[in-house]
């Protein structure tokens, strides 16, 4: 039976960026550790972990201005696609959206599964206060639906 690691996750430089500057490096309240793709699968030969679905971990990215959260996402999500796309074999990942922002969301999971080759998504439980069940994510959570869209939700 083929062991997959389906709740790993990876640090993008951008994403260790925001954590340093968000978060004084302590994202969750601990200190951002160091990530490298080959360290992961070094992790995961050892392990006898065939295949690992990375995702960035919280805090969620919504804790930047819009600009700078969108950006991010797009940084993110690229250093996940590299990784998958040197190591298919072996690695997937769940993309990353700018929530709560509704258009930028929505064009993202089309960018994610067209291009980057994403499983699916992570969602966090609400951003900026804006939970998932809350209707201004209706056409967010429709487009995922109509995508037949993997999410993973994350407190």
């Amino acid at each position: 039976m083929k062991k997959i690691d389906l709740h790993a996750h990876y640090i993008s430089p951008g994403f260790s960026h925001f954590l340093d500057k968000y978060f004084d490096g302590k994202g969750d309240g601990v200190a951002t550790p160091a990530f490298s793709p080959e360290g992961y699968l070094d992790l995961m030969n050892r392990m006898e972990i065939e295949y690992g679905v990375l995702s960035i971990s919280s805090p969620h990215i919504s804790a930047a201005p819009d600009d700078e959260m969108v950006d991010l996402a797009k940084e993110v999500n690229d250093y996940a696609s590299e990784m998958v796309h040197k190591y298919p074999e072996q690695l997937g990942f769940f993309a990353t959206l700018p929530l709560p922002l509704v258009e930028e969301s929505i064009a993202t999971i089309d960018k994610a599964l067209d291009q980057q080759g994403a499983l699916g998504f992570t969602l966090p439980t609400n951003a900026r206060g804006i939970y998932i069940g809350d209707a201004r994510l209706d056409d967010v959570l429709a487009k995922l639906n109509d995508r037949h869209a993997l999410v993973c939700i994350a407190p």
